[in-house]
C-alpha cells in the first residue's frame, strides 16, 4: 500500500534513517531523506510529497526551513523541535497544515501526529 511520498529534512543521520524505516512501514513510497533547507528546497523542485517531516538541531533554521518549504511547495507538515518555544506559534501561524512535536519524539505520538494531517489511519506496528 502507498499512501504518498515523505520528505524527512533531518541533520541526524541515524535517527533519519530511523524515521525513513519507521515510514516505510507504514506504506509511504519514497522516503527521501534531506540534511539541510538547501536540499529539500532543490528535491521539491522536481517530486512532489504528500508530507514533509522537519526535524534540524538548530531550531531557527528548521523554523526558516518550514517557511520556505511552505512558501514554494504548501503540504503538511510535523515539526520536530527542541524546545517549546511560544513564538514557535506566533511564526508558523500563517501555516496551519502543521503538527508541532517536541523532540526526541516517540512513534505513537508521530503517528498521530501524521493521521490528523492527512486524515488516514496507519497500519499497527
Amino acid at each position: 500500500m502507498n499512501i504518498g511520498c515523505v520528505l524527512l529534512v533531518k541533520d541526524e543521520p541515524i535517527l533519519a534513517l530511523g524515521l525513513k524505516g519507521q515510514f516505510e512501514r507504514w506504506g509511504f513510497e519514497p522516503v527521501n531523506l534531506a540534511n539541510t533547507y538547501q536540499d529539500a528546497l532543490l528535491h521539491l523542485k522536481n517530486h512532489s510529497v504528500t508530507l514533509a517531516v522537519v526535524g534540524l538541531q538548530n531550531n531557527d533554521v528548521c523554523l526558516k526551513t518550514i517557511m520556505l518549504l511552505q512558501e514554494q511547495h504548501p503540504h503538511p507538515i510535523v515539526f520536530l523541535s527542541n524546545l517549546a518555544i511560544q513564538s514557535d506559534r506566533k511564526r508558523l501561524k500563517p501555516f496551519p497544515v502543521y503538527r508541532r512535536i517536541n523532540k526526541p519524539c516517540h512513534i505513537p505520538e508521530l503517528r498521530k501526529a501524521v493521521e490528523s494531517l492527512l486524515a488516514i489511519h496507519l497500519p499497527k506496528d
